[in-house]
């Protein structure tokens, strides 16, 4: 952690990442936690510098960031089944959430975050590094232009993820090319989505082969919840 965190305080974010972990149903092993919170104590120290998260408060970015992210691997679960993902794309990662806390829980998934802002790509990469997550890797560049800069892209990926980035239907045309045959596409959005997006994501979906599915909660149970509004391609 970072230094000059006294003892007690490591204690309390341990704590609330293994308590939020174990609500999702995840049993997130002494490793994982470690990487977790150092990953977070990294993106923490650099957002002094360069503004990646509003999100100040290591206690409460444990909830906000990390186990928010989490709540991602039941999600799959029920989905899929216990097998994770082999490959991740996070678009618009910002400060690697929800990319980097997925790589954590799935260490044999390769996860993908791009971001359009080189400062908030380095600071990234730096802290995936300073954590040890060997199977992450983050990337300045627009969701459009992947393909071109990652040809093995284009239907590359079995899980495409966006955390309250933009709206659903400009994010669904952009990463509609990058999911797999069968693959999902969840984005990660508030409690109550407006309609205008939702019907301006139908809309979208019909152009793109895509078929929606029944939206979940995302979040710790007992906590602020969102909604992660999925679709799979055909």
């Amino acid at each position: 952690m970072r230094e000059g965190r006294g003892v007690s305080d490591e204690a309390a974010l341990s704590e609330r990442l293994t308590a939020g972990g174990d609500a999702l149903g995840l049993k997130l092993s002494e490793a994982q936690v470690r990487s977790l919170l150092t990953y977070l104590a990294a993106v923490l120290e650099r957002n002094e510098r360069v503004n990646v998260t509003s999100v100040r408060d290591p206690l409460e970015a444990v909830t906000r960031h990390l186990l928010d992210s989490l709540s991602i691997v039941p999600i799959w679960h029920d989905l899929y089944g216990p097998r994770p993902p082999k490959r991740v794309l996070d678009l618009g990662t910002g400060g690697g959430f929800p990319g980097a806390p997925l790589a954590i829980a799935w260490p044999r998934s390769r996860v993908l975050m791009i971001d359009g802002t080189g400062k908030k790509v380095r600071i990234v990469n730096e802290s995936l590094e300073i954590a040890d997550v060997p199977n992450a890797q983050a990337l300045q560049c627009r969701g459009a232009d992947l393909p071109k800069a990652r040809p093995n892209s284009r239907r590359g990926f079995e899980l495409c993820v966006a955390r309250a980035v933009g709206r659903a239907g400009p994010l669904l045309a952009e990463l509609a090319p990058l999911v797999a045959h069968g693959g999902r596409i969840l984005l990660m959005k508030g409690p109550n989505p407006p309609s205008d997006e939702l019907k301006e994501a139908a809309r979208e979906i019909r152009r793109r082969h895509l078929v929606a599915e029944p939206s979940r909660e995302t979040g710790v149970p007992g906590g602020e919840r969102g909604q992660a509004l999925i679709w799979r391609r055909r």
